[in-house]
């Protein structure tokens, strides 16, 4: 919306394991100069070089990683360096002093490629081999999940203050991002407020605001049951979480606890996907009901996993998330919203 359509004989889906081989194998017979992830979201910057050098400050993991502490920002301890200077005796002592077990993160590697978790000096290598040596790479001390839990809020960054509109718990399966908990028992303590308008008055200093608030999502870790705070990242855009957050509120639901999440649904089993859908959408008449399933959207974009088509589904849960996964396995077996089984709420105030 907004941007001149791309025919669709010149897109093409590549996978995100392995993706630049993907491309490498896969690339037709013309010249390639660039790659482009497509949003018309991005089309402001395109036309203003003031928003887009903004926009580069302000969602750089370098610059927030470096400058954060300036602004009292607490963030996990940090070398950045280059790629020709991994076997130097900086990044010896500072890989030593985490074990070998550190976050590596790089510029210019969209999609969440850019962030992997290394277990040794010849995986963070291999990880930049491509790049030439004065690539820059950002080291980070990991925060072990066990000590401590990810949470995302998004910040209203207006040109004279800083608010927060929503917060939500990252869920995880074996390391694995498998959806978000909304619900009014997420609460921010006073301390952790403070944090996080420290990190709305850092991104407002870069010139990141207007009348009308800009969105900020900010990515932190909390230590269980302390006022600990480490924020890891920061997105000055549009969020996933926003567009869930304010569905509830469009629809009167900002009461409910919910589980949001993305999963699949095999080509064969769309229409029984929508009929559970229909008898089980958001009511708040129904009190009722076990759960309600608020939808969100539907890639229309064919994934082929094991010779057979699926799509990508987006919706939250409202209610008891168990009872939905139950109701699930017997009203529409496999191949339909299978990822939520990963998904564990126990400890959550559903």
């Amino acid at each position: 919306m907004g941007a001149t359509p791309i025919p669709a004989e010149y897109c093409h889906l590549h996978p995100v394991k392995g993706y630049y081989d993907s491309i490498a194998a896969a690339l037709p017979d013309t010249d390639s100069i660039m790659l482009y992830m497509t949003t018309g979201a991005n089309s402001v910057l395109h036309k203003d070089p003031q928003a887009y050098a903004i926009s580069q400050n302000v969602n750089s993991k370098f610059h927030f990683a470096e400058n954060a502490p300036g602004f009292g920002i607490p963030v996990p301890d940090t070398l950045v360096t280059t790629k020709g200077q991994l076997y130097g005796p900086d990044v010896a002592v500072f890989m030593a002093r985490h074990e070998n077990d550190i976050m590596v993160k790089t510029l210019g590697m969209g999609g969440s490629r850019n962030v992997i978790r290394a277990g040794s000096l010849t995986e963070v290598v291999d990880y930049v081999t491509e790049f030439n040596d004065d690539w820059q790479v950002l080291l980070q001390q990991r925060l072990d999940p066990d000590d401590f839990t990810e949470m995302t809020a998004d910040l209203t960054i207006r040109d004279n203050d800083v608010s927060i509109s929503n917060v939500r718990k990252i869920l995880f399966s074996d390391g694995v991002w498998v959806g978000n908990y909304i619900s009014p028992n997420v609460e921010v303590p006073a301390a952790h407020e403070q944090h996080l308008l420290r990190v709305g008055d850092y991104v407002r200093r870069q010139g990141y605001s207007a009348p009308e608030g800009l969105i900020c999502g900010v990515d932190y870790f909390i230590r269980n049951d302390t006022a600990d705070f480490i924020a890891t990242e920061i997105n000055c855009r549009w969020t996933g979480g926003l567009f869930a957050t304010e569905m509830l509120r469009q629809i009167g639901a900002t009461q409910e606890s919910c589980i949001a999440f993305i999963d699949l649904v095999i080509g064969d089993k769309f229409e029984d996907y929508l009929h559970f859908i229909d008898q089980h959408l958001w009511d708040k008449e129904r009190q009722d009901a076990p759960f309600h399933i608020i939808p969100l959207g539907v890639s229309p974009a064919r994934q082929m996993i094991d010779g057979k088509e699926h799509f990508y589904t987006w919706q939250m849960i409202a209610g008891d998330f168990e009872a939905f996964k139950h109701t699930r396995r017997d009203e529409l077996g496999d191949g339909v919203l299978i990822l939520a089984e990963a998904i564990d709420i126990s400890g959550l105030a559903v």
